[in-house]
């Protein structure tokens, strides 16, 4: 476990994989800091089937270990941390961080980029966040289907054109953190974050979970109601909870 300064947070190790314990007051005030002192960093969201393919993803487990911070965005990784080291942490979705980021963008007046979802989704999803956030400076934004390497690199440069100081990308788990990458690689943007199928959501276009199963880790019983082909990577679920117990038991017997 590592301690730090007062915007930072405590760090776990989880299945190998680094964790912080933090809150959105911490992630805002850490936002802040890259923001300020130029630093080039992403936040990234870390949940029970990703802990899970990191084991044998090295590129995924690559993308973890790099970033400026890993936030427990599923009850699940709340659940192992006070399981293993007695943590009172909670989860901090990343679709609700997407929220607080823009409205404190709004505040501090900081230029933000949208990319990802289909062309109509993100700029409806642009329009519905400048009505919801008075202020917010959305200065660009480009929607996600990347796979022409000609379209990757025109987004690239409009990213870099427009001088944001946060970029939000939405794609699929993979894509989006290949894209944050170059970003963070061939522009001078600070702080860039996937944020998944999060257009959609703010775009009216897909629903999000009813309170009920959100304030109870239970939204992806509801992603997979919505979509049975989810079943796939569900499957993990269990080997997470097997492999969190099992690191219990062999710290218990090594301490």
């Amino acid at each position: 476990m590592e301690s730090s300064p007062k915007n930072r947070s405590q760090r776990y190790s989880l299945l190998g994989i680094p964790v912080d314990a933090v809150d959105f007051d911490t992630m805002l005030a850490r936002m802040d800091t890259m923001i300020a002192e130029k630093q080039r960093g992403y936040f990234f969201p870390i949940n029970p089937i990703k802990c899970v393919l990191i084991q044998t993803n090295n590129q995924l487990a690559e993308t973890a270990r790099n970033a400026e911070l890993n936030f427990p965005d599923a009850a699940g990784i709340v659940w192992a941390l006070r399981l293993l080291y007695g943590v009172k942490t909670g989860r901090v979705p990343g679709y609700e961080f997407l929220h607080h980021a823009l409205r404190h963008a709004a505040q501090r007046e900081y230029r933000v980029y949208l990319l990802g979802a289909k062309e109509n989704v993100i700029r409806q999803s642009v329009s519905v966040l400048r009505q919801q956030y008075s202020g917010v400076r959305i200065v660009g934004w480009h929607h996600g289907y990347l796979s022409d390497p000609d379209t990757a690199d025109a987004a690239i440069r409009a990213v870099n054109e427009a001088q944001p100081e946060m970029v939000f990308v939405g794609m699929g788990a993979g894509k989006q953190d290949r894209i944050i990458d170059r970003i963070l690689r061939e522009t001078s943007v600070p702080f860039a974050m996937g944020v998944g199928g999060s257009f959609d959501v703010i775009a009216g276009t897909a629903p999000r979970a009813p309170k009920v199963l959100l304030d109870n880790g239970l939204e992806w019983l509801y992603r997979l109601l919505l979509q049975p082909r989810r079943i796939r990577p569900m499957i993990n679920l269990p080997k997470f909870v097997w492999l969190v117990i099992r690191e219990k038991f062999w710290r218990r017997s090594y301490t």
